[in-house]
């Protein structure tokens, strides 16, 4: 009965600690020419009253093609993190910088930090801060 009841207390702290989902949807974007000195990208970011961020990566250096997805999840610290799939083959074997425009849906009010991944690697990072979400 004990050994229940513990389990019981610690699935909900287990279902906590794992990153909020986040839904994300493309606006567009564009791939530069193909070059092996690619600048550092950038990040610029804004938020609604619906709670929906929109971002805008400029020179994400990735593959020419496919284009970039990325799946996005919130984490315990707040930090929105923006994760760039590994794209299925045929992928193009050249690099471009990449212009990315996203919205996420449903973001929790508050001031986030926002990381942008490639596998391991750190590519962009921001900041945003949302309002309590008006309803209507």
């Amino acid at each position: 009965m004990r050994l229940a009841l513990l389990v019981l207390l610690l699935v909900p702290s287990i279902a906590m600690a794992q990153p909020r989902t986040l839904e994300v949807r493309a606006l567009g974007g564009s791939c530069g020419e193909a070059t092996r000195d690619v600048p550092p990208a950038s990040l610029r970011a804004s938020a609604n009253m619906r709670g929906e961020v929109t971002i805008s990566i400029d020179s994400m250096r990735f593959y020419c093609a496919p284009a970039p997805r990325f799946d996005a999840s919130v984490r315990d610290d707040g930090t929105i993190v923006l994760v760039a799939r590994e794209p299925e083959p045929p992928v193009a074997r050249c690099t471009c910088p990449h212009a990315v425009r996203l919205r996420l849906r449903v973001v929790p009010p508050g001031v986030h930090r926002i990381e942008v991944r490639f596998r391991d690697e750190v590519l962009a990072t921001g900041e945003v801060g949302v309002a309590n979400v008006r309803r209507r």
